[in-house]
């Protein structure tokens, strides 16, 4: 074999080698900062999972969002950890963020540990949307067991209902790649208040209840009973187009028996009503007769 061939091999498999090598740094370290935002596993996110390979919420380990309030106090800062356990992995990151009932992000983080947190935003259809990672040095490289991170997060000025925390947190085994690791994903509410039945009327086909200090949220349903039902019916409930009234429309049909509002309030009947938020949150029974 000639010596230029022999040397052109030899080229060619340091070039493999070179490749070989340059992928797995490549998985490792190409988000060394966290990961892009949108990557929560909040509603229309995707998680750690995303790039890192391994079964979601496996249950060798977890994360954990501690110091958020029941309830909080307009315009209050409150310190939050989150903190990602697993029994034997070594490299560790996360993402939180905090969004209203509506999904859209609320409140805001302030970094105290530029060390080994940063803030980014969302973008696209996550506009308006904030979030929290680790840094390179936050993902405590060889730290066994677990690793935590703190934050501050102000909330809004005013009140604006139910707010969720939603963090993912990835144990990685530092095997080089993305292979094998560990993702968990958690949420977190606050604010949670309890909905309210406010002078339920009946109006041109129509139950009828007032917004204004119901605390009740999108998604909640009106539960039925007496009038002229024989068993408890349910109907979603619609906000109307000025956002001060929720609704059972004259076109809402009930859950089981499929009735309309008239045929489950008729006239000259007395109905009682209790409305179930989506978090799960239930009001107290209110009756009314027309």
């Amino acid at each position: 074999m000639s010596s230029a061939r022999a040397h052109g091999q030899r080229l060619i498999r340091w070039l493999k080698a070179s490749c070989v090598i340059a992928v797995a740094a490549t998985a490792i370290s190409a988000y060394p900062e966290g990961s892009p935002s949108g990557n929560t596993a909040a509603p229309g996110e995707n998680s750690c999972a995303r790039c890192h390979d391994g079964t979601m919420n496996d249950g060798s380990g977890s994360v954990v969002i501690s110091g958020v309030p029941d309830v909080y106090q307009p315009d209050q800062e409150y310190t939050l950890t989150v903190r990602v356990s697993h029994g034997t992995f070594h490299l560790w990151g996360f993402q939180l963020t905090a969004l209203d009932a509506s999904n859209r992000g609320v409140g805001t983080f302030r970094v105290i540990d530029s060390a080994n947190t940063r803030k980014l935003n969302g973008s696209g259809d996550l506009s308006g949307r904030t979030y929290v990672n680790q840094t390179e040095s936050g993902m405590h490289h060889g730290q066994s067991r677990d690793a935590s991170w703190q934050v501050t997060w102000k909330a809004p000025a005013v009140d604006a209902g139910r707010i969720t925390f939603y963090a993912a947190g990835m144990a990685a085994n530092d095997n080089g790649g993305s292979s094998g690791d560990s993702t968990y994903t958690t949420s977190v509410k606050t604010g949670v208040t309890t909905p309210m039945v406010i002078a339920p009327t009946y109006r041109k086909g129509k139950i009828v209840l007032q917004d204004n200090g119901s605390n009740i949220e999108e998604g909640a349903v009106l539960q039925v009973t007496g009038g002229g039902t024989t068993s408890p019916q349910t109907f979603a409930l619609t906000r109307n187009a000025k956002g001060t009234k929720w609704l059972v429309k004259k076109s809402a049909r009930s859950s089981p028996d499929g009735m309309s509002a008239a045929m489950a309030w008729p006239a000259g009947t007395a109905a009682t009503f209790i409305v179930t938020n989506r978090d799960g949150s239930v009001s107290a029974a209110v009756s009314a007769s027309r």
